[in-house]
């Protein structure tokens, strides 16, 4: 049936038209007759005004009835030619126009059809050379891909957005089980400990500011979702990747990147070994004291009293016997604990100390505590955990400022022989005598993941020491402060003076790293620029609001326009409720299949994860999105981004088609996409995702360019007061 607004246009018009010629008809014909003969006319007509009604009311579906052949084989035609048009240029250079409608429009059709397969002829061409470049780009792809799957280091690379643009498998190992799935266009904060990236980051830009070649710096990270104390520990090697960031003037600026490279090395058992190792040194000390004294003791009395009777040497002896005995066992105990007292300590990098007071002072402006540093001099280095000592000391210093009152703190250093010593000073007494050794106990969280250290195991990580310092040692009157002594690094390289050093050879150019500012706001930005989650569910029923629930859940990401098959959520769900037979007869789920299956509790929050910083997408979304809402107070899942359906955007692309053809199957068929797994989630979501895909360009034909045109668009269809 053609279009109802063919038939109302058509029809007024027709209506309008023949009743104006009626009347322009009547008027001449009653204006050319005489008075009597109009007097005669009056009188004669008597009920006609009322026959005249109900002649105009029958007009118009008089005229419709005559108009329908008419409609159905030309404006419903012509409309639906103009749809296969669309799909054929822009999405689906395979579809064909249906010869229907009127000679002349069958006709049309058949023109539009050879020039299509004449076309498509040509691009065939075109494709197959584009086929043999991209088989030669593959080749090279698959050599890098293997090289990077043969690393035992995880590879991630990131843009200047934080987003991930490429990881290997060791990646996907090292970083599974946190808060949220590795993936491209994944923000590293989901991943890792942001404080401790943007950490690296800083340092690089420093040391680009610097005039340093190869600028990297390296951080220990923990993964988001580790535990806390003893987590999961991850040594991060950030390198810049150098490219076209520029300044507002339109120069490259010194210190910003396009995009980094983080190498994951995975250190937890390194740390556990180290602290492991470290308190069985200490036991093995503080144990052997007592033992190291009583053999001391023995063996002085021996010598100094050589003459001694016989029952007291030998119970000197035997002390000496059983101190030697008791100390071999101490040893013994230590070394079977799987302790190697050779193995290696924390991870420490070498930094300038101007650098680590920059970042003390970038650290506690949040606080605030006001910290002054001394003028640049000359380059004094340690080699450290940078992360984890700027936040020792910010801690020392949020303790300082509670005790004394100041928070207008100064930070000096100086080289003194082969250490370093880092004075905190404010203005006021010297601390209280133990105070500082309560500040070195008391544990304090590291980074967002809040990992657990006290000052006391920052120090011997570093092999420093800490002690209060009075107004004589602080070098100026009404001043007191805190010294902490740090082995000096050696034999330091400026990275700036390898400024003739050649530069890292380029392979590869990453086009992800220019394809968007995620600085705009949402709505401004362009569909192809935007990163999507494509889903559907399948549910006990189709009665949202008279309890069916969701029973299985499948979803794709798409990103920079591609549909990424490996990363793929499906699950299913245990309900609440039994699956209705008509809802088994869809999609195949069985209650034997959802037995034991984990609850929407825990599903959906999961899936929650997955789609976080995307836009979603779905067929009929309205009916998915009302389970979801439904299940959000039981489950605290919330689903509050933008959502795209592709009925509403089939109907605004394809106006000429009638209801029935834009059902998914109808949807696919038009635009040249195999149906496989229909009624199955992650089935249909994988045909949803294609089909959004191939309306990309159909929409951009129209003008929809951006995420808030496509929402504005689809708000027009007649679908979407569909509510469920």
């Amino acid at each position: 049936m053609p279009r109802p607004s063919f038939l109302v246009t058509w029809t007024a018009l027709f209506t309008a038209v023949v009743l104006a010629w009626l009347v322009a008809a009547g008027w001449a014909i009653w204006g050319s007759l005489e008075p009597a003969s109009q007097a005669m006319l009056r009188s004669s007509l008597g009920s006609a005004p009322a026959i005249a009604v109900l002649f105009v009311l029958l007009l118009p579906a008089l005229l419709a009835a005559l108009l329908a052949p008419w409609a159905r084989r030309y404006p419903a035609s012509a409309a639906r030619m103009a749809d296969a048009v669309d799909i054929i240029a822009a999405s689906n250079p395979a579809h064909r126009v249906a010869e229907d409608g009127g000679p002349e429009l069958r006709q049309l059709a058949r023109g539009i059809n050879g020039l299509a397969d004449r076309h498509a002829a040509l691009q065939g061409d075109i494709q197959q050379q584009v086929a043999d470049a991209q088989d030669r780009l593959a080749q090279e792809t698959a050599r890098l891909a293997a090289l990077m799957a043969e690393l035992p280091q995880g590879v991630l690379v990131c843009s200047a957005q934080d987003e991930v643009l490429l990881y290997n498998g060791q990646a996907s190992r090292l970083l599974a089980g946190g808060d949220a799935p590795l993936g491209l266009g994944r923000p590293v904060s989901q991943l890792l400990d942001g404080a401790a990236v943007a950490h690296a980051l800083e340092q690089v830009r420093a040391q680009r500011r610097q005039g340093a070649v190869h600028p990297v710096a390296h951080v220990v990270v923990s993964r988001r979702g580790g535990d806390a104390r003893g987590g999961h520990l991850l040594r991060a090697q950030l390198v810049p990747l150098r490219g076209a960031a520029t300044g507002a003037a339109g120069v490259a600026a010194a210190d910003e990147v396009d995009g980094y490279l983080l190498i994951l090395q995975d250190i937890t058992h390194q740390v556990e070994d180290a602290t492991r190792r470290d308190r069985a040194l200490l036991d093995l000390t503080e144990g052997s004291r007592s033992a190291l004294a009583s053999l001391r003791a023995a063996a002085e009395m021996l010598h100094a009293r050589p003459d001694m009777d016989a029952v007291l040497r030998q119970r000197f002896t035997q002390v000496i016997h059983d101190e030697a005995q008791g100390l071999s066992r101490r040893l013994e105990e230590t070394l079977s604990r799987g302790v190697d007292p050779l193995a290696g300590a924390w991870p420490r990098e070498d930094m300038r100390v101007a650098d680590l007071a920059a970042a003390l002072q970038r650290t506690l402006s949040a606080v605030p505590v006001q910290l002054a540093v001394q003028p640049d001099g000359p380059a004094v280095w340690l080699r450290l955990d940078s992360h984890a000592l700027v936040q020792a000391l910010a801690h020392l210093a949020g303790q300082v400022k509670l005790a004394s009152g100041d928070a207008a703190l100064q930070l000096r250093w100086s080289r003194q022989g082969p250490f370093v010593a880092l004075d905190l000073l404010w203005s006021g007494l010297p601390l209280q005598p133990g105070l500082l050794a309560q500040w070195e106990g008391q544990p304090f969280a590291v980074g967002e993941q809040g990992v657990e250290v006290t000052l006391h195991e920052v120090l011997q990580r570093h092999g420093a020491e800490a002690w209060t310092l009075g107004a004589v040692a602080a070098g100026q009157e009404g001043l007191a402060g805190i010294r902490l002594q740090m082995p000096a690094a050696e034999d330091v390289i400026d990275p700036g003076t390898d400024a003739g050093a050649p530069s890292r050879p380029v392979y590869y150019d990453f086009s992800l790293l220019q394809r968007r500012g995620a600085g705009s706001a949402l709505h401004d930005r362009a569909l192809a620029d935007l990163t999507f989650t494509v889903f559907d569910t399948e549910t006990t029923g189709l009665q949202p609001s008279e309890g069916d629930e969701i029973i299985s859940i499948g979803a794709y990401r798409i990103v920079n326009g591609r549909l990424l098959m490996q990363e793929c959520f499906e699950r299913l769900i245990e309900p609440r409720r039994p699956v209705r037979e008509s809802a088994q007869a869809v999609h195949g789920i069985t209650p034997d299949m959802l037995a034991g299956q984990p609850p929407a509790e825990t599903v959906l929050p999961a899936f929650a994860r997955f789609c976080a910083g995307s836009v979603l997408v779905a067929h009929n979304a309205a009916f998915d999105l009302r389970f979801l809402e439904l299940a959000r107070e039981r489950t605290g899942a919330a689903f509050d981004q933008p959502v795209l359906d592709t009925l509403l955007l089939s109907s605004i692309l394809h106006p000429g088609h009638g209801g029935g053809e834009h059902r998914l199957e109808a949807i696919a068929g038009r635009l040249g996409i195999t149906v496989v797994g229909r009624h199955t989630a992650a089935g249909d979501a994988q045909v949803t995702g294609e089909v959004f895909l191939r309306m990309l360009p159909l929409l951009q034909a129209r003008g929809i360019l951006t995420l808030g045109q496509a929402l504005a668009a689809s708000e027009q269809s007649g679908y979407a007061q569909l509510r469920y």
